[in-house]
């Protein structure tokens, strides 16, 4: 999220099959967290299933992908979002 516009203030959701929110973070309120800068974040993913990540920026505008995590998926995943 370093270069899209409306990154600090975004909302951040992880959101199930049924729509549910299993995860959620705030960019800009996670400064000083481990390595990760102000417009990085971390979600766990314990379950596998299919799930979408729904970035509402501050700017107003809304991404959204959708996520794959299987038995035999990586644990670490990066998603770059443009």
């Amino acid at each position: 999220l370093n270069s899209i516009k409306g990154a600090v203030g975004a909302r951040i959701s992880l959101k199930n099959e049924k729509g549910n929110t299993v995860a959620r973070r705030w960019i800009g309120s996670n400064i000083g967290v481990g390595c990760s800068g102000p417009c990085q974040t971390t979600l766990a993913i314990r379950e596998p299933g299919t799930y979408k990540v729904v970035i509402n920026l501050g700017d107003g505008s809304k991404k959204e992908m959708p996520v794959v995590i299987t038995k035999t998926s990586q644990r670490h995943q990066l998603l770059n979002v443009k």
